[in-house]
């Protein structure tokens, strides 16, 4: 009996440790919650330092650096007009 209780107890001991080791989850991904400690939230919603976590243009959700801003999404492929791409002149690549 003894011991399956102490095993109980080793892994919910572990469990603890290795929980308060994950960043904070924030931002969109928790109802808008902010980080502690004045961290940044990450676009994945989770808290941090570093510029992974903290820049704009890697699309930090709040308590961000500034460093521009986050690239656009992708979307349509733009029609291209075939007028503005270069023509080389009539006869350039016909073999002599």
């Amino acid at each position: 009996m003894k011991g399956p209780f102490v095993q109980i107890l080793c892994v919910l001991a572990i469990g603890r440790v290795v929980l308060a080791q994950l960043p904070g989850i924030c931002g969109s991904q928790a109802k808008g919650a902010l980080c502690p400690d004045k961290q940044c939230c990450s676009q994945f919603g989770f808290c941090g330092t570093t510029k992974e976590f903290c820049l704009t243009s890697l699309r930090c959700q709040s308590r961000c650096i500034n460093d521009g801003p986050p690239p656009k999404k992708p979307g349509d492929i733009p029609d291209i007009d075939e007028s503005k791409l270069f023509k080389p002149p009539a006869g350039t690549f016909t073999s002599k």
